[in-house]
């Protein structure tokens, strides 16, 4: 399941430190935002260790290697959490439906 999400961009992980810890709507609107109090030298310096390790996280290199770990680790794993989530049943006969006419499945989670 991959939904549309748009690009991904490290410019929300910083709006996300600078608007104190907050995701907001928009990455590019600084007037949506109140005023935020003036951070300390420790507060400051505290975010920008994780606006710069955000960034780090944020690299292709990084990006495909958290993919190929869960492409090798995750198929070996996931059986147990998954069985029992959810049931296939199978399709019953609709009423007026066409017989021998296709129905989609139905699933229960």
């Amino acid at each position: 399941f991959r939904p549309l999400r748009g690009t991904m961009s490290s410019t929300a992980c910083g709006a996300f430190v600078d608007n104190g810890g907050y995701y907001g709507p928009f990455v590019d609107a600084e007037d949506w935002y109140s005023p935020l109090p003036q951070r300390t030298l420790g507060e400051y310096q505290k975010d920008t260790q994780l606006k710069n390790l955000m960034r780090l996280l944020n690299t292709k290199v990084v990006e495909m290697g958290v993919e190929d770990a869960a492409r090798a680790l995750l198929p070996a794993s996931r059986g147990p959490f998954l069985e029992g989530l959810d049931t296939c049943l199978a399709p019953s006969p609709s009423p007026g439906g066409a017989a021998g006419a296709e129905q989609a499945p139905v699933f229960v989670v």
